[in-house]
């Protein structure tokens, strides 16, 4: 049997937003360290051979419903066999995704590629876009880890 070494990014992930929301231990409230910027393609992140960056493209606000739908683009500059993407959407939950399967959701979203889609496989000089649409806030997401093999 083998393990999946997505599950332990995973795991390491929801680890790391514990760490950076996590509690205070004097009063047992949420402490907020990080505060979101308003443009999410501020967010790029760089993992080995990968790298992904977010853009809000649609934004709704209408009195009773709040959201937002982004694009995400991975680039290899060499090539990769599969990718994955962890993702923090705050007050948010994906409602809908494409090329990609959700794995865990909310807040902490786990995007791997669907093989449908054709974009498991990221070619030298290559691209895959990805995307999702949330509900609940308009606060972007952040990209927390992208790992690419």
């Amino acid at each position: 049997m083998t393990s999946n070494p997505f599950r332990y990014v995973a795991l390491r992930s929801a680890a790391v937003l514990f760490v950076l929301f996590g509690c205070d231990a004097d009063t047992n409230t949420e402490v907020e360290v990080l505060t979101p910027r308003t443009n999410a393609s501020l967010f790029p992140i760089v993992s080995g051979p990968v790298s992904a960056s977010t853009d809000v493209n649609l934004e709704w606000d209408d009195g009773y419903n709040v959201g937002y739908c982004a694009e995400i683009t991975v680039s290899s500059t060499v090539g990769v066999s599969t990718w994955q993407l962890i993702l923090f959407t705050p007050e948010a939950s994906i409602f809908s995704n494409w090329n990609t399967l959700l794995l865990e959701t909310d807040p902490v979203n786990v995007l791997v590629p669907d093989e449908e889609s054709g974009m498991v496989v990221i070619s030298p000089g290559g691209t895959a876009v990805t995307g999702f649409c949330a509900e609940g806030s308009t606060t972007p997401p952040i990209l927390i880890h992208l790992s690419g093999t």
